[in-house]
């Protein structure tokens, strides 16, 4: 059985380059994604500070071709590929050659489809005040005449406690089925319903 070393030392010239190639860009891709994975540094992005998207992130922002993930992957599927065609098929470098760049070509664009869909699947869980308007719901704890009191409201298919008061100033028990017609600052209006 033979060792590591002595494996690349019986690497042809050519064989060592894409070693060398599969060997960067792949230490460089496992740690962009590691770091990634556990939340450190953001993806390269282009996105307009203004907000010319229409509020919604460029579904390629976090892999660009000429970027770190997209640089790391190409050399790694060109190194390993050009690798097995060269050294265990036995063809030539044009060959390998060509047969890593194919690779490496089809690993960028299955990354970038890869984070096309992952950014797609994001959603906003982030419930907008005016969505709780003509919503209903129940008061949780009695709000006093003329007071505050706590509401719990469906909204979206969530239930949300809100602090409310009611339109016309009256006292409502706890229980009681209420409707929400406003909103008045950090708390909402409501009015009961039957």
């Amino acid at each position: 059985m033979q060792t590591l070393a002595a494996w690349i030392q019986a690497l042809s010239p050519y064989g060592t380059f894409l070693f060398v190639c599969a060997l960067v860009g792949g230490t460089f891709f496992l740690a962009r994604l590691g770091f990634q994975l556990v939340g450190f540094g953001a993806p390269e992005t282009d996105m307009d500070v203004d907000g010319a998207h229409g509020g919604h992130s460029d579904p390629d922002a976090g892999f660009r071709i000429l970027s770190v993930h997209g640089l790391s992957a190409f050399f790694m599927m060109f190194g390993l590929v050009g690798l097995a065609l060269h050294v265990q098929s036995g063809f030539g470098p044009a060959l390998a050659t060509l047969g890593g760049i194919v690779a490496g070509l089809l690993a960028v664009e299955g990354i970038r489809r890869m984070f096309r869909l992952f950014i797609g699947l994001q959603v906003s869980g982030t419930i907008q005040s005016e969505q709780f308007i003509g919503c209903k719901g129940e008061i949780y704890a009695s709000v006093p005449a003329s007071g505050t009191g706590v509401a719990t409201v469906s909204v979206r298919g969530r239930r949300r406690e809100v602090d409310v008061r009611t339109e016309s100033g009256q006292a409502l028990e706890s229980g009681a089925a209420i409707e929400v017609i406003a909103r008045e600052g950090a708390r909402f209006v409501v009015r009961p319903v039957r």
